[in-house]
């Protein structure tokens, strides 16, 4: 291809993209004017049903009149004829007037018969007192073709003596909407038909009218809307757009069409269009003559100067320059480019040494880059069997050059991996019998203990007999790009397993199960911290024999340093427990649980450690920054996963408990009314006891919605209850005790208890006078079975006390709400300083799950801990 014909080629393409532009142009258009076309049809359609509706309510207006007139409701003769008659005159829109009576006999000048069992049309003028539509009919002494329209007459009884009928005339019709298309576009068609599909109207093709519609039965359609129309389907040839409105529609019983000309919609694009393209086409010729002008003149005489001074430099002349020299144009470059080689010829020799120093500083840089990226070049005559490794193939082993070269295969195979050993060595064999290249992946265990990914590439090269004679290769360190596909291909597979898991437990044991596998350790799980940071209880142990939970629990103090780098959230890496100083303290700790080698990864949320993920190996073991970096990834996507699963756990929980709440709320409001107004005792100190009953209740729900329903503290829930007596002085209490989390029913219970204990404290004990103090004092008992609460009210300065012959409500309330429903014990006395109340409560053990808040109950499918007092 000449260099003329590719500058044509280059200007036809560059005008390509102009001309598609064009017509992607005219092709956005025409779906645009099409639309508009459409939106325009069926507006002119309904335009043209508005003004039937206002002709069709006109002739009903008239014969509504003429129903009414006295002469006609008596079908008086002459004066009923003379009527009609005259009414007709002024309308010159509508056939005959004429009455028929019921009997079908013809009156007031109509001198017709009819049957009105055969004649449906008389039936339902008859039968209804709106006016009637009927379908296309040719009028029997005129042949003109009319609509035809009824009206019901009545007596003055409202008794039907028969119908007043007249038509209107099509002729008539279609006369006005000729007058009226005249202010549509050019080409617009106009189709009116009945409820049969009789055409009434058809602008243009008059001579259709009265004719069956044959095509588009959309016409006939329930609802209005659009369609096409073939140029070869219509009388004049021209393709349109119809509008249509549906028969039910208002006029209803006729159905009209309005179509718009495509041609005459879309003429204005063409014209564009076909201005845009002459105007391109123009272009692309100027283009193309100014290419070839232009090619001939700077591009083809300069080239074939340089081609004639290249013929003549190759034959040997090389004196042989071309006269093409400057800085301007790419041509005038290249000839003083070409020039200058040919004066450089005469320095070949010197070149060529140039061009050895080059090649060694080549090999020079490969060895620099080899020992930068740990590569390993070897070479095994496969004749004498004599195997020769390049320095950098010992350092990637770690072996010494003194004592394996003399046996440098045998060396390889004593630090290949166990499990890779056999195989690789086979492998290995197999391409050293067939030329061609090759590239395996194995494993070697470094002198340190470490494993490393070794991928080996290279080629088996044949003698001249087609004999495999040597093999050369290089051996390359992936191990961090294996280990990096290791990982994310076990993440990937963790992310598919966890995906859908709904309970926390089964998450917890998921999670471990295929840590453990994968890194094939002894023992995977999850601990928790409760919140005075002192107990460690697992919630789930993956071992290779299966997974346990037996919430064993540990003193975080029993592990050394251990706790104290997890709450700096720090991960805790131990290679061998027997030596690392951090946990030299606690070596037989590690060795009971089979932690020798451990990963521990800690939850740190809100300043606190909630728990942990520990990964343990009953032998030393030598643990890479990956699976370091694989631990945390797994500990960060399980809190996350397990977070989601508690959050729609926690959500479940939260509605049944507050439906459980609320019922027990009505129960105990239920007890607190029967209690107070027993035997219809409606004294004001009696519902003055009621009300204070159930502001201390709504008070213990207040503090319990704040923290939503998870539950209460217990300093809380005492501030709470004594905060109605502040005018008192606050100074008259004692309040002391740990930070204690109650479960909502205990909270409800401690609330109505202390208030209990204070209102009887107002009314006869210590805060009845001003020297009487209170004291308020709680503690808990942890074990590793169980939390017990013990809370003790002392009274103290105020009156003497003594113990009542009987109990009033309170004390039953008390002993209900704690005895009964959370089987703890109440033991109240009266000492002389006054009245002493000692609470205690059995506890489930505490905890909370990693990252959760307390709430959810152990081994259940809403959580693996429990809350206190659950």
């Amino acid at each position: 291809m000449s260099l003329l014909t590719r500058l044509y080629l280059l200007v036809v393409l560059a005008a390509a993209p102009a001309f598609g532009l064009v017509l992607y142009n005219d092709w956005q258009l025409r779906q645009a004017a099409e639309a508009q076309v459409e939106a325009n049809a069926l507006r002119y359609s309904r335009l043209v049903s508005g003004e039937l509706d206002r002709i069709f309510a006109a002739v009903r207006s008239t014969l509504g009149a003429a129903a009414k007139a006295p002469a006609v409701q008596s079908l008086r003769g002459e004066e009923c004829t003379q009527y009609l008659s005259n009414l007709a005159a002024s309308h010159p829109n509508l056939s005959r007037l004429g009455v028929i009576r019921v009997d079908g006999q013809g009156a007031c000048g109509l001198n017709i018969r009819v049957d009105p069992a055969a004649t449906p049309s008389l039936r339902a003028a008859l039968g209804t007192s709106d006016s009637y539509l009927g379908e296309y009919t040719v009028g029997r002494g005129s042949s003109v073709p009319i609509l035809p329209f009824a009206e019901r007459i009545e007596d003055a009884n409202g008794k039907p003596v028969g119908v007043v009928a007249s038509g209107l005339r099509l002729d008539w019709l279609g006369a006005y909407f000729v007058e009226k298309a005249k202010e549509f576009p050019p080409a617009t068609s106009i189709t009116i038909v009945d409820r049969n599909g009789t055409i009434l109207v058809r602008l243009p093709n008059r001579d259709r009218e009265g004719t069956s519609l044959s095509r588009y039965p959309e016409l006939r359609a329930e609802r209005g809307g659009t369609l096409r129309s073939q140029a070869a389907h219509t009388a004049d040839g021209v393709a349109r757009i119809l509008g249509f409105t549906a028969i039910p529609e208002a006029p209803e019983g006729v159905g009209v069409a309005v179509g718009l000309s495509q041609d005459v919609a879309l003429e204005p694009i063409r014209q564009t269009t076909r201005r845009n393209l002459v105007l391109i086409a123009l272009t692309a010729i100027v283009a193309m003559s100014a290419a070839w002008l232009g090619g001939r003149r700077f591009l083809q005489n300069p080239i074939r100067s340089l081609v004639d001074a290249a013929e003549r430099l190759r034959a040997g002349d090389l004196t042989s320059r071309t006269p093409l020299e400057g800085k301007g144009s790419e041509l005038a470059r290249l000839g003083s480019a070409f020039n200058a080689m040919a004066s450089e010829l005469a320095a070949r020799d010197e070149e060529r040494n140039k061009a050895a120093q080059a090649l060694r500083d080549s090999e020079e840089r490969l060895l620099i880059a080899q020992d930068a990226a740990r590569i390993g070049v070897w070479e095994w005559d496969l004749a004498a069997n004599q195997i020769s490794w390049s320095r950098q193939m010992y350092e990637l082993f770690g072996l010494d050059p003194e004592s394996a070269a003399s046996d440098p295969y045998g060396a390889w195979l004593r630090i290949l991996h166990p499990e890779d050993r056999e195989e690789t060595d086979r492998t290995t064999k197999g391409h050293s019998a067939r030329p061609g290249p090759f590239t395996n992946e194995f494993r070697i265990v470094a002198p340190n203990g470490a494993v490393r990914w070794i991928l080996v590439r290279g080629r088996t090269i044949p003698g001249e007999n087609g004999t495999p004679r040597r093999m050369v290769g290089a051996n390359l360190d992936i191990t961090e790009i294996k280990e990096q596909e290791i990982r994310e291909t076990f993440l990937l597979t963790l992310a598919d397993r966890i995906r859908d898991v709904g309970r926390p437990g089964e998450l917890l044991r998921t999670v471990a199960e295929l840590l453990g596998l994968h890194l094939k350790v002894s023992c995977v799980g999850y601990s928790e911290i409760n919140e005075g940071e002192v107990w460690a209880t697992v919630l789930t142990a993956w071992r290779p024999e299966g997974v346990q939970e037996s919430r064993q629990r540990y003193r975080t103090d029993a592990f050394g340093d251990a706790f104290v780098e997890l709450k700096m959230g720090r991960t805790f890496v131990v290679d061998d427990a027997r030596t690392d100083h951090r946990t030299k303290s606690a070596v037989q700790v590690y060795e009971s649980i089979g932690a020798i080698g451990s990963i521990t990864v800690p939850l740190v949320r809100d300043g606190r450690l909630r728990g942990f993920l520990f990964v343990h190996q009953a032998t030393p073991r030598r643990w890479t920054p990956s699976e370091r970096e694989l631990c945390e990834e797994v500990a960060e996507r399980t809190w996350s996963a397990l977070e989601r699963v508690r959050a729609d756990a926690r959500r479940r929980l939260l509605i049944n408990e507050l439906n459980h709440r609320v019922k027990n709320t009505l129960a105990t409001v239920q007890s607190i009314a029967a209690q107070a107004f027993r035997a219809n005792d409606w004294r004001p100190e009696v519902r003055e006891a009621f009300e204070a009953r159930l502001i201390a209740l709504s008070k213990a729900h207040d503090v319990l919605t704040r923290e939503s329903w998870d539950g209460a503290d217990l300093r809380e829930i005492v501030a709470q209850a004594t905060a109605p007596f502040s005018s008192i002085g606050h100074a008259r209490f004692t309040v002391e005790g740990p930070p204690v989390r109650l479960s909502p029913s205990v909270a409800l219970s401690l609330a109505m208890t202390l208030h209990e204990l204070l209102t009887n404290a107002v009314k006869y004990g210590a805060l009845s006078v001003a020297e009487g103090r209170v004291a308020i004092v709680w503690s808990v008992d942890e074990t590793p079975e169980s939390v017990r609460l013990k809370l003790t009210w002392q009274e103290s300065g105020g009156p003497a006390v003594s113990e009542p012959q009987q109990k009033g409500f309170g004390s039953r309330l008390i002993e209900r709400s704690l005895t009964r429903e959370h089987g703890g014990e109440v033991r109240i006395t009266y000492p002389a300083p006054g009245l002493a109340c000692e609470i205690v409560i059995t506890l489930p053990s505490e905890g909370t799950a990693p990252g959760t808040a307390p709430g959810h109950g152990a081994g259940s499918d809403t959580g693996d801990v429990r809350r206190i007092a659950g």
